[in-house]
């Protein structure tokens, strides 16, 4: 991981440090698929839909001066990211946290990037680090 920066806090601050030609990878609070579905507290202030559309505004900015993208989410994501002009991949991403032991299992992830095809490591190749 040489080169390689990882901070955590308000993404935002990404727009001021990015250049062209570098990989930013997101990995907010998903997006809840469900009413119940509201885990999405890591911090004091929480990570709501203005948080999720903000991200979205970030990515395309940074998209726009050349840096290359990739970001995780949940599903109900996928019209947003797609819209915005990203490439989504949906991936059934497999937990074993559930309260409710009956509803562990698959659930519906996407993938986003920027990142041309031909750049990617290998075109068919399962797992975040083709992109």
């Amino acid at each position: 991981l040489a080169d390689v920066e990882v901070r955590q806090g308000d993404f935002a601050y990404v727009l001021d440090a990015a250049e062209p030609g570098d990989l930013v990878y997101f990995d907010p609070p998903y997006e809840p698929m469900s009413a119940t579905a509201n885990f999405n507290e890591y911090s004091a202030s929480g990570f709501d839909r203005e948080d999720q559309r903000r991200l979205l505004d970030v990515a395309a900015d940074l998209d726009d001066a050349g840096v290359w993208v990739v970001l995780s989410n949940s599903g109900v994501m996928y019209d947003a990211y797609v819209d915005a002009g990203f490439r989504v991949d949906r991936e059934d991403a497999t937990r074993a946290i559930n309260s409710d032991a009956e509803s562990r299992g698959a659930v519906d992830e996407i993938v986003a990037t920027n990142v041309p095809p031909a750049e990617r490591r290998e075109a068919g190749q399962r797992e975040l680090s083709r992109y």
